[in-house]
């Protein structure tokens, strides 16, 4: 903030700043401020396991609400007479202005190595550097970089977490990924796999979330307890079991969910190892926010011609199920996306020439879209886009309870549905709407809305004259993206999405003498992204 050099009434000071003159010291400055330079001094560990905290201790750390602070490791890692280069940066967490945190040395492997699985010592320097919101940055002063020496000690790592299982065909298939990551598609088979690095492990503990899916095809509400006794020093989730989680919930876009390992050594000690993952739907509707007005429409009469006698009365009007309005939910997609997703992704995702992954947006199969990876039918699911009258839609492409094969629902006409979905730590939610799927081979999709608020309005009927009430409906579009996400956590805009809502507001008009009737004050009707109802 700035302090002004004099003081002037608030009028004065308005007038001046829209006259475009008077003393320049009165005029805000936009000069934003600076930029401060940060300094790491010391660490407070030169030594840490995988997943252990460390923290930086300094001076000038940028605060959150300005923006974020990376920490910048540049050296080599010396490890069984070989050294590999470092210059590697970590976003570091805001403490204060002389600390920052790394909340998980790692946070799965061994940083300072391409194998992520050897353990060695760092030796260089370290610096940190201040980025802002706004596009600037600073960087720690040359010659100030702190020298460091940081040993890596024994550690339980996560070597790999990808996408592998069983096909609808019986055949085994696994995503061609480096590392799939923490975003995870409900219902795909995983396979994670831990190493132990400079110890004996006895035993492997692997504690799964609320949320993954049992062996009768059910989610488990209650975290799931997987024991494995060690033969080597590797062990895997998922190579036995099945590691998979469940759909997720109606009017929910994500959940989360976590993955702990503990492994005991021979001589006792435990060694822990904890990941925190998002499950996603394999396509969904990304909102891209606001909400645009497409049409107002004519305003149309809802009451007789009252009279308002020599003493005149109060009047009123109220409703809230008269008006149903249909909600369209329409898709448009490019021609030979799928072709194009699928040779884009082929070299890294699947085999050469092979459908590594896409999803069919066809309505011949009774609205079912199938998911393929590698040609095979992974997962099918109901297409229809529930909507209710706020306007939320959900895309919906999932699988049935049972991996593989595909999964039909028709609905026709008008139903309920009720679901009620809780994931312990994920979620707990409750979803209502009625839905009517409208039969047509185009992508659209159909829902019966009634105002579900009352419209309630009170006027004074003059004497001596009529009224009338009136009501216009407004509508109006929320633009969103399709998005498909492959095996490896990556997302593709794949389309985009108009969703139709509708709105009214009431009015009163009053005239001498009716018919004819008084003319209403709401504005003319008016179509401004078509397409639209009538012609105007």
């Amino acid at each position: 903030m700035h302090t002004l050099g004099r003081t002037v009434t608030p009028f004065l000071s308005m007038l001046l700043a829209w006259s475009g003159c008077g003393d320049p010291s009165l005029t805000p400055s936009t000069t934003p401020d600076p930029v401060p330079v940060p300094m790491i001094g010391t660490l407070s560990t030169y030594s840490a396991a995988v997943g252990d905290p460390v923290r930086f201790q300094g001076s000038g750390f940028i605060t959150p609400d300005r923006g974020w602070i990376e920490v910048t490791f540049r050296g080599t890692y010396e490890h069984d007479g070989v050294s590999e280069p470092v210059n590697m940066s970590v976003e570091v967490a805001y403490e204060s202005d002389a600390a920052a945190m790394w909340d998980r040395f790692g946070p799965y492997s061994i940083p300072f190595t391409r194998a992520g699985n050897t353990l060695g010592t760092f030796v260089g320097e370290v610096f940190a550097t201040n980025f802002t919101y706004d596009g600037r940055e600073q960087r720690q002063q040359a010659g100030t970089f702190h020298p460091l020496s940081f040993q890596v000690m024994p550690s339980l790592v996560i070597t790999d977490l990808r996408a592998s299982g069983e096909g609808a065909s019986g055949e085994r298939f696994e995503s061609d990924c480096n590392f799939t990551g923490t975003r995870l598609i409900n219902f795909v088979p995983y396979r994670m796999q831990v190493e132990a690095v400079g110890f004996e492990p006895e035993s492997f503990t692997y504690t799964v979330s609320a949320g993954m899916m049992s062996q009768t095809g059910s989610p488990e509400s209650e975290p799931t307890t997987i024991d494995h006794p060690a033969s080597s020093g590797i062990d895997s989730l998922g190579e036995i079991e099945v590691f998979r989680f469940a759909e997720v919930p109606m009017g929910v876009p994500v959940y989360r969910a976590s993955v702990s390992v503990d492994a005991i050594a021979s001589d006792g000690r435990h060694f822990e190892q904890f990941m925190m993952v998002t499950v996603h739907q394999p396509v969904w509707v990304r909102y891209l926010g606001g909400v645009d007005l497409a049409e107002i429409m004519e305003p149309i009469p809802v009451s007789g011609c009252m009279w308002g006698d020599i003493n005149g009365m109060n009047v009123t009007y109220s409703e809230t199920t008269s008006d149903i309005r249909s909600i369209t939910s329409a898709e448009t997609y490019t021609q030979g996306w799928t072709e194009s997703y699928t040779e884009s992704h082929t070299e890294t995702y699947g085999e050469s020439g092979s459908e590594s992954n896409s999803i069919g947006f066809s309505s011949s199969d009774e609205r079912n879209w199938n998911w393929n990876i590698n040609g095979q039918v992974m997962a099918g699911g109901e297409a229809g886009v529930p909507l209710v009258a706020n306007g939320k839609v959900e895309l919906r492409v999932g699988g049935g309870r049972d991996w593989g094969g595909s999964h039909t629902d028709t609905r026709t006409g008008e139903q309920a549905w009720t679901q009620t979905a809780s994931y312990s730590e994920a979620v707990a939610m409750t979803d209502s709407f009625a839905e009517t799927i409208s039969q047509a081979i185009s992508e659209s999709w159909t829902v019966s809305s009634a105002h579900s608020e009352t419209l309630a309005i009170q006027r004074f009927l003059l004497p001596n004259h009529f009224g009338v009430f009136y009501r216009q409906t407004t509508r109006l579009i929320r633009e969103g993206e399709i998005v498909a996400m492959d095996l490896c956590g990556n997302e593709t805009v794949v389309g985009r999405m108009i969703l139709n809502d509708y709105t009214w507001a009431p009015d009163f008009a009053m005239d001498l003498e009716c018919p004819p009737l008084p003319e209403s004050g709401l504005p003319d009707a008016q179509c401004l992204i078509p397409p639209c109802e009538e012609t105007y």
